[in-house]
């Protein structure tokens, strides 16, 4: 099974760092593939414009390059999309990312 897992929290070593660490290193024992990000570590800015609070489906595309490399990982991870349209899906948000770093 493939588990996303998320962190917010800006203080290393906080309760939720523990929390995290915990849930991910259980689930790994369980043979559980995990995606773990600690969004604050990884400097994701917390602010969304309001089509972006759409289901990942259905949200325009993203102009943040995390964003939308995270919707990547959402996207793969809680649908049962074709492999074509999880191609399609990589390869915007590739090209958004590309545009955004350039």
């Amino acid at each position: 099974m493939r588990v996303g897992v998320y962190l917010a929290h800006p203080r290393p070593g906080s309760f939720h760092h523990a929390l995290f660490d915990a849930v991910v290193e259980e689930l790994r024992g369980r043979g559980c593939q995990v995606v773990a990000h600690d969004l604050c570590a990884e400097e994701f800015r917390p602010s969304l414009a309001a089509e972006e609070t759409e289901t990942v489906r259905s949200a325009s595309r993203a102009h943040d390059a995390q964003v939308a490399l995270h919707r990547v990982v959402v996207f793969r991870t809680v649908t049962d999309s074709t492999d074509g349209e999880r191609a399609a899906w990589l390869a915007e948000a590739r090209r958004q990312a590309t545009a955004l770093l350039a």
